[in-house]
C-alpha cells in the first residue's frame, strides 16, 4: 500500500494518464498517413467516440473525403463535411437500422480505385443494428433489453 507521499501519487497519476494518451485511437489516427486514392475516399466512424475519430481523420487527411459518422443521439459532432446520423444507445432503434442500410448502400457502390476508412468505437453494435435474415429489429431490441436487465457487463453482452 502506498503511503501518503504526494510524489508517489503524482508518479502513478502521470503513468496512468500517459498510458491513456498512448492508447488514444484518435491520436493514433492523426498519425496515420493515408494517401488519397485515385477514386473516392469514403470515411466512416461509428460509436461513442466517432465524433473524435472523425475530427482526427479530418485533421490529418489532406484530400477530399465523403463519409458518414454515426453517433449516439445525445452527442454532438463538429461539422466536418461528413453526414452525421444520430441513433440510440444502448438499445438499437429504427434510426440505427436506417443508418446501417444507408451505409451498406454507400459502401456497396465503392469500386477498386476507392478507399474505405472505417473506424469503430464503443457502442457501434447498438448504433448500427442489422439483424440477420429471419430476424427483425424488434428481436434485437428485445435481446438487448433482456441482456441489460440480466445485469450482464458490456464484455458479456458483446459475446451474444
Amino acid at each position: 500500500m502506498l503511503d501518503d507521499n504526494s510524489d508517489d501519487r503524482q508518479i502513478l497519476k502521470d503513468i496512468f494518464f500517459k498510458s491513456l494518451e498512448l492508447a488514444d485511437p484518435a491520436k493514433k489516427l492523426e498519425k496515420i498517413k493515408i494517401d488519397p486514392p485515385s477514386g473516392i475516399l469514403f470515411f466512416t466512424a461509428v460509436g461513442k467516440g466517432a465524433g473524435r475519430l472523425a475530427k482526427a481523420f479530418e485533421k490529418s487527411y489532406p484530400g477530399k473525403a465523403d463519409g458518414i459518422v454515426v453517433i449516439p443521439e445525445n452527442e454532438n459532432c463538429d461539422d466536418l463535411g461528413f453526414e452525421v446520423i444520430k441513433a440510440t444507445h444502448p438499445i438499437p432503434s429504427q434510426a440505427g437500422l436506417d443508418a446501417s442500410i444507408k451505409l451498406l448502400k454507400k459502401i456497396s457502390k465503392l469500386g477498386k480505385d476507392d478507399l474505405l476508412v472505417f473506424c469503430v468505437s464503443g457502442g457501434a453494435s447498438a448504433l448500427l443494428p442489422l439483424p440477420p435474415h429471419g430476424f427483425h429489429l424488434e428481436d434485437e431490441i428485445h435481446l438487448n433489453n433482456v441482456l441489460l436487465g440480466a445485469g450482464l457487463s458490456i464484455k458479456e453482452m458483446n459475446l451474444y
